[in-house]
């Protein structure tokens, strides 16, 4: 208590988690050999082009052997067999949270807050996956024509087989700056609204055996900023109000009684990658991201998230808006590095009490749901260049598609009213 009106608040703590989805103990020992058997057999990819097929449909796949089982018990992966595998030794994910709060009384039914909130993930998930797979190709050879299987870290084993790897290696953050002014109910007000400025930052499990840095970036529902105000107001017109209060039955039948409710959102968008079509001529592994040369914010067409894009990224450092095609063996700007449109949405209800006895009251409500008809976008096509001909480079339609948005986001309701009836005896 700095003075009797301004109070700091810190905190910190370290919580663990057995894992999800049996990474900690679970899908290595059940889903594996010799439980479960996944064959998986590969074609062979130069260049991104598949130069043999692995099998026809009139011979089927090849049988799966199982190997022989050895002395000590330990089977030996078979080539061309999906697998599960973690380290010999496993640490739980671990949670570090912490934070410092300001908080000051501005009345005596009014205090404002102010705070940085964070925490640090360890020995986590890649994203929301529990695995990444482990003999994932590199890039590098790609543009020279190696083949996929050629540049897999385990192919001096003879595995092309994917690997699912439970490793609980990956790391995450997250920070923020969070107010808020809460109002405790008085003279019929109760209100509570609160702001936050937000980075969570953490791996994809794309490309992660071979560069972790490659996918670094903000998380995929990470929204920078979001406010949230939320009200009861009792009109301060009636008996035994502040106006009116001597009033008649009748006018206090009509001008008496009535109270307003609303919840009112606004959030940022979430954040996406912009692609582009071409992008299997230049990799055929790791993220498929085009390079942001331009402000992307205010290009103008489709709801301002992509530039105009004239052209289509046809060759290695075409530039088409504000986006450029990378080089071979290249993965553009970093990942989520645009964001979608934002989120607002007002819910209002209006409530009329009636005293028709001591003993009997009535309360009728009308609810709007997003009471202003506000429409919240989904997020827009991702590819930057998809309107264009891969090989004539020219428009397909007059109709563009590339950038647009085509629905209204997941957890959005348009315009809704209901209305109740409720009667307390």
């Amino acid at each position: 208590q700095v003075t009797p009106k301004t109070v700091v608040r810190m905190g910190y703590g370290r919580s663990y988690d057995i894992g999800v989805f049996g990474s900690i103990f679970g899908h290595a020992v059940t889903q594996n050999l010799p439980v479960l058997s996944v064959q998986e057999d590969n074609s062979t990819k130069v260049s991104g082009v598949i130069t043999n097929a692995v099998f026809t449909l009139a011979q089927g796949p090849a049988a799966p052997v199982f190997p022989a089982v050895p002395a000590d018990g330990l089977l030996p992966l078979p080539v061309g067999v999906f697998a599960r595998a973690r380290p010999l030794k496993m640490r739980l994910p671990a949670l570090d949270a912490y934070n410092v709060t300001v908080q000051r009384e501005l009345s005596k039914t009014m205090t404002f807050e102010i705070g940085y909130v964070g925490n640090k993930g360890t020995h986590g998930f890649v994203q929301n996956n529990p695995a990444f797979n482990a003999n994932e190709p590199t890039v590098v050879g790609f543009a020279s024509g190696v083949s996929s299987d050629a540049r897999k870290p385990f192919i001096g084993y003879g595995w092309t087989q994917n690997i699912d790897f439970f490793c609980n290696c990956t790391s995450s953050n997250y920070n923020s700056l969070q107010t808020k002014i809460d109002k405790r109910f008085s003279h019929g007000l109760q209100m509570i609204a609160h702001y936050t400025w937000s980075k969570s930052l953490d791996h994809d499990a794309g490309y992660y055996a071979i560069d972790p840095r490659v996918n670094y970036g903000p998380d995929d529902f990470n929204r920078k900023h979001v406010f949230v105000m939320t009200e009861v107001y009792e009109l301060p017109f009636g008996r035994g109000k502040q106006f009116m209060s001597s009033v008649n039955r009748g006018l206090d039948a009509i001008f008496g009684g009535w109270q307003i409710n609303s919840v009112t959102t606004w959030e940022s968008g979430v954040p996406f990658s912009p692609q582009y079509q071409l992008c299997s001529a230049d990799r055929d592994t790791g993220p498929c991201r085009a390079i942001i040369i331009g402000d992307v914010s205010t290009g103008g067409s489709r709801h301002g998230f992509f530039g105009v894009s004239p052209a289509l990224l046809g060759a290695n450092g075409a530039v088409s808006g504000p986006y450029l095609r990378p080089q071979k063996e290249q993965f553009g700007s970093g990942r989520n590095s645009v964001f979608g449109p934002h989120f607002f949405n007002t819910d209002l209800s209006v409530f009329k009490n009636f005293t028709i006895t001591e003993r009997i009251r009535t309360q009728f409500r009308a609810e709007a749901f997003n009471v202003f008809n506000h429409v919240n976008l989904g997020q827009p096509s991702n590819c930057v260049d998809c309107d264009f001909d891969s090989k004539t480079g020219l428009l397909k339609s007059a109709t563009r598609s590339d950038g647009t948005i085509t629905s209204i986001a997941a957890n959005a309701l348009m315009w809704q009213f209901q209305f109740g009836l409720r009667v307390t005896f």
